[in-house]
Order: structure tokens, then sequence, then C-alpha cells
């Protein structure tokens, strides 16, 4: 399943507007316990799911690259390059490593 997907299914599941429309006071008046609920997205997840889309289309290839090499077996994780990396990320949490 595609990130996009994934935002779009979380945006529909979200998004309910259940609004009717009201032209005037009168009839406002005559449609008593009429609740309209809305729900909306914040900003946030608007600017991440329009980042999502518009992502290189280089980093789809690389996406796909690594996907045949994980599913061929020919994928290899260097260990110590990981750790390091992964060490590195903790000091930076903890203060102790310059970002």
């Amino acid at each position: 399943m595609k990130v996009t997907d994934i935002i779009s299914q979380i945006i529909n599941e979200y998004k309910i507007e259940n609004k009717k429309e009201i032209p005037d006071r009168k009839q406002e008046q005559e449609v008593k316990g009429l609740i309209a609920d809305r729900v909306e997205i914040s900003r946030d997840v608007q600017e991440m799911e329009e980042m999502v889309r518009s992502a290189p289309e280089e980093r789809t290839e690389l996406v796909r690259s690594l996907k045949q090499e994980i599913e061929s077996g020919e994928y290899k994780v260097d260990s110590g390059e990981l750790a390091g990396d992964m060490l590195i990320d903790f000091l930076k949490e903890q203060g102790v490593f310059p970002e």
C-alpha cells in the first residue's frame, strides 16, 4: 500500500460532513434539532499529503529498486553502519552529540 493511499484513506475516513444548508432563519426555526457535524483535517496532514503526492519520481524508483532487491534476496544490510547510525541518532536525542 502506498503512503498516498494511506493518507487518502485517513482523510476519507475522518472527513465527515453532514451539513444541511438552511437558507434563512425561518427555515432554521422550523428545522429544530438539526445538528451539523463537521470534522476538519489539520493543515499539517493536508501539507503532508501534498508532500507525498509531489514526491520526486526518483524516490519512487529507489523504493521499487529496493523492493526488488529484498524480494530477490539480494538486499544486504551493513549491520555496523546501521548500529553506528542508530547510536548517533540516540546521542543526538540525548543532546550529547551535536546536530
